[in-house]
C-alpha cells in the first residue's frame, strides 16, 4: 500500500470519527428521543397533591369547594370596597349595578342571574369564586383578567347584595 492510500484511508478514518463526533451518533441520542408530548395534546396533567402557583387548574366550581371551604379574605370595608370596583369593571355590563341581571349587555343576551337571591345566595364563596374564575355557560372566565385575591374581593362584595328573606 502506498503512501498516498495510506494518507487516503486515514482521511476517511478521522472524517467518520468527527462525523461521528459532531453528530453525537450513536453515543448520544438523548435530544432525539426525549419524552416530550405529541402536537396539540395539550399540557401534561398535573401531580396529585399539588398547586399551580399563580391561579388554579380548570376546575368546576364545586371543586373549587373541597379546596377553599370559605373565602380567605375577612369581609372588610376596605375588600367591599374593592370588589366593588372590580364588580362595576367586570360584572356590572351583564349583572348591572345591583347584580339584578339588568345590565346594558343583557338586554341583547339571556338575562343572567339575580346575584342577590336566596337561590344564588345560599352557594358557597367558592361556588362564587369558581364561577368567577371559569365562567359558566354565557358568562366568560375571568381567571386570565382577575389574580385570586381579586376574585375573592368580588365575591366579599357579592355577599354584600344579599336579599332579605321572605
Amino acid at each position: 500500500m502506498g503512501n498516498t492510500m495510506k494518507k487516503i484511508l486515514l482521511a476517511t478514518i478521522i472524517g467518520i470519527l468527527i462525523t461521528f463526533y459532531a453528530t453525537g451518533w450513536p453515543w448520544n441520542q438523548d435530544m432525539a428521543e426525549q419524552p416530550a408530548p405529541a402536537p396539540y395534546h395539550g399540557p401534561r396533567p398535573a401531580v396529585d397533591a399539588t398547586l399551580p402557583i399563580n391561579g388554579e387548574f380548570g376546575w368546576s366550581r364545586t371543586q373549587f369547594e373541597g379546596l377553599y371551604p370559605s373565602n380567605p379574605l375577612p369581609p372588610s370595608d376596605s375588600n367591599v370596597e374593592k370588589g366593588e370596583v372590580l364588580f362595576s369593571r367586570y360584572c356590572m355590563p351583564c349583572h348591572g349595578e345591583t347584580g339584578k341581571g339588568d345590565g346594558p349587555v343583557a338586554a341583547k343576551f339571556i338575562p343572567p342571574s339575580d346575584l342577590g337571591s336566596p337561590f344564588i345566595q345560599e352557594n358557597s364563596d367558592a361556588w362564587f369564586y369558581g364561577t368567577i374564575r371559569n365562567g359558566v355557560r354565557l358568562m366568560p372566565r375571568y381567571g386570565a383578567e382577575l389574580s385570586s385575591h381579586r376574585s375573592w374581593q368580588i365575591v366579599t362584595y357579592l355577599r354584600t347584595l344579599k336579599q332579605p328573606s321572605p
